[in-house]
């Protein structure tokens, strides 16, 4: 389902809070990896780095698709800093003052 521009439609409530969910599950890959990496379990490691990859390029496009291209740099830093956390409450900042 494509993303929707307009800020008052259910429909984009559900958006964002599936984009939202999918957040939350990739600040446990980043805490899985973490983990890996302390336990030098190398192979799972790229295995679970491979999909986390996926992940934040599907993430990147959907943010840039709904926040349009001003916001495109912002998230693109974010997510190669790894800074899942800071796009989560960017999300909800939007999603509360839309």
């Amino acid at each position: 389902m494509p993303f929707s521009l307009h800020c008052t439609t259910q429909d984009h409530d559900a958006q964002i809070n599936a984009l939202l969910k999918k957040n939350i599950e990739t600040i446990h890959q980043i805490h899985k990896c973490h983990h890996m990496l302390k336990q030098r379990q190398m192979k799972e490691l790229i295995r679970e780095r491979e999909r986390w990859t996926q992940h934040e390029d599907e993430l990147l496009q959907l943010a840039v698709h709904h926040f349009g291209n001003t916001s495109y740099k912002k998230i693109q830093r974010m997510l190669v800093s790894k800074s899942t956390k800071q796009i989560y409450f960017r999300l909800r900042y939007l999603q509360k003052n839309c």
